[in-house]
């Protein structure tokens, strides 16, 4: 069977079945149209497994196991979230905010994949990255993403948000993407989130418990001038913004997706 006739008969996105065909066929998607390829059987079928997985709203990230992030890949399983486009507002604004040979301390709390924490350490050679997270199977993918990017200036911990490594230091930059679905959300969630470790998706409070404790807790942590950088859901916006005021951040950012939707909110220690 040939490409053309597989493309012609899928069950799947053709985008996706593409990037399938490309992981069992190890071959780049240049590669794919560039070749008149002919899928033998053995290959037929492992493709076809694949796409059964994904007919079953199996995230495509977690059947091919990896998944790219700012410009660099990433393994991936469902023992963390899948990262997405929305969460490189928090690396470009930390980018942004620095220069290539900065010296600062950062810590990402929550990191699962690692991603936000390697693309900022890939990014500035001299900072300090710290990234935490309370799940030791997390933190073990983690530490196999900073050996596939080879990133060298990152510091693994296990705990929970700020403790412990918290007490030592002092940061420039405190980032996270915390859990911020509240359970009546989590309902109506698109099919493929389920596949994805609920606990990093859904807090209590209505969403809002992690991002309120970070908020509240994380200004004691943070350097004069230091940063508190948190992604959150399309609404919540406005009570983010109420929290940092109310614990005395200043100069007060709202960040905007691709989407325009305020998906980053940040404020600073004074």
């Amino acid at each position: 069977m040939n490409l053309r006739e597989i493309l012609a008969i899928s069950e799947i996105d053709k985008n996706e079945l593409i990037i399938l065909l490309c992981h069992v066929l190890n071959i780049s998607k240049e590669q794919l149209f560039t070749n008149d390829l002919e899928i033998n059987e053995c290959d037929y079928l492992k493709i076809n497994d694949l796409v059964k997985r994904r007919i079953s709203n199996e995230p495509i990230a977690y059947i091919v196991g990896k998944k790219q992030f700012y410009g660099n890949d990433f393994i991936v399983n469902d023992n963390v979230l899948v990262p997405r486009p929305e969460t490189e507002l928090i690396v470009d604004y930390v980018l942004d905010s620095t220069f290539h040979d900065d010296e600062f301390n950062l810590i990402d709390i929550g990191t699962g994949s690692g991603a936000i924490a390697i693309s900022i350490a890939k990014n500035r050679k001299k900072a300090n990255i710290f990234a935490t997270d309370i799940n030791l199977l997390s933190l073990n993918l983690a530490k196999k993403n900073i050996e596939l990017n080879n990133a060298k200036n990152i510091y693994l911990f296990k705990q929970d948000l700020l403790q412990a490594i918290s007490t030592c230091y002092k940061f420039d930059f405190i980032v996270c993407n915390p859990p911020y679905i509240s359970s009546e959300e989590y309902k109506s969630l698109e099919k493929d989130l389920y596949f994805e470790p609920k606990s990093a998706l859904v807090a209590p409070s209505n969403g809002f418990y992690y991002l309120k404790k970070i908020i509240y807790e994380g200004k004691k942590f943070l350097k004069n001038s230091g940063k508190l950088i948190l992604e959150h859901g399309y609404n919540q916006k406005e009570q983010c913004v109420n929290f940092f005021e109310k614990k005395g951040y200043n100069n007060i950012e709202c960040l905007l997706d691709l989407n325009n939707i305020n998906r980053v909110t940040l404020g600073q220690n004074t």
